[in-house]
């Protein structure tokens, strides 16, 4: 709480070794930079960094809700994502990551999800907010959701499957 950068930050520096950061059940808010940040400098296949965070109430932070840059799948589960200064999250992690039950709404960046990997994105079954949600629920799906940046916004990045989705925040 009320760090002048980021709120939990786990950084992954060399090329060897592995690294399963597991955070569960924190309040994260208040904080200069992200609320939580799985950060990746190394890219290499002689590593693995594979996040998983649930139960976590991220709010009011300078920067995104959650920043995901890994190697490796991510599994980002029932976590409250809001209110947050950037996007609500952004997600660079290996294929297979599992992200559901959010609650990722009113985050005053461009986008609630950013995908920024040339995979696709296992989203379904998160709330995204009145808007993004009015949007899915017109017309027929896969499509353009301004909330959601993926190959529709980018051509070199993967789609995010958003489908199905929850029409209301999940009570966690």
């Amino acid at each position: 709480f009320d760090n002048s950068s980021h709120g939990i930050y786990c950084y992954r520096y060399n090329n060897y070794g592995e690294f399963y950061p597991d955070i569960v059940n924190n309040r994260v808010y208040g904080n200069g930079g992200d609320g939580l940040r799985f950060d990746s400098r190394v890219m290499s296949a002689t590593y693995h960094m594979a996040p998983s965070a649930s139960l976590n109430a991220v709010y009011q932070n300078g920067g995104r809700g959650i920043y995901c840059k890994t190697n490796q799948a991510a599994s980002l589960l029932y976590n409250d994502i809001h209110d947050n200064s950037g996007d609500g999250l952004y997600l660079q992690s290996g294929e297979g990551s599992r992200v559901h039950y959010n609650n990722i709404y009113d985050n005053s960046g461009t986008y609630a999800l950013v995908n920024g990997h040339s995979a696709g994105a296992n989203v379904r079954y998160n709330y995204w907010g009145e808007t993004a949600t009015a949007q899915m629920a017109a017309g027929s799906n896969p499509k353009n959701i301004a909330a959601l940046y993926d190959v529709y916004d980018d051509t070199a990045l993967g789609t995010v499957y958003y489908e199905p989705w929850l029409d209301a925040a999940e009570t966690l």
